[in-house]
């Protein structure tokens, strides 16, 4: 992981201005936050729009729950979230479920229209323990 941070291929949570980054490559994707947790997630949308057959999307999120120390960061975004995203080349978000915090995020895709998706993220390890 230190390497891959090295090189600038995953952002450095010490640096990071938001609670978390993230990418994903046709539903599957990967999270890294502010704490070093680093996540994995599957998404399902119903789509309306234009959307390549190869969905890629990259950005960043931020939520409105507690953020004082790792285990906040991993109950407000690890589970299952549902949300809306409107996108046109860049795209906008807004997701929540249950008792999760909303999130927003923000970021680039390969498409235009707007979507209705359900996620489920897992957190699988912190790069720092």
């Amino acid at each position: 992981m230190e390497q891959l941070i090295n090189k600038g291929i995953l952002p450095n949570p010490k640096d990071m201005d938001q609670d978390y980054y993230y990418c994903s490559v046709d539903g599957f994707g990967l999270i890294v936050d502010k704490m070093g947790n680093v996540y994995r997630f599957s998404e399902t949308s119903l789509d309306f729009g234009k959307f390549a057959s190869e969905q890629i999307s990259a950005g960043y999120g931020n939520y409105n729950g507690r953020k004082n120390n790792v285990d906040d960061y991993v109950n407000s975004i690890a589970g299952e979230s549902a949300g809306v995203n409107i996108a046109a080349g860049g795209q906008v978000g807004v997701s929540s479920w249950n008792n999760a915090p909303i999130s927003t995020e923000v970021g680039v895709t390969t498409g235009v229209g707007v979507s209705v998706g359900f996620r489920e993220t897992k957190r699988i390890f912190n790069i720092y323990s």
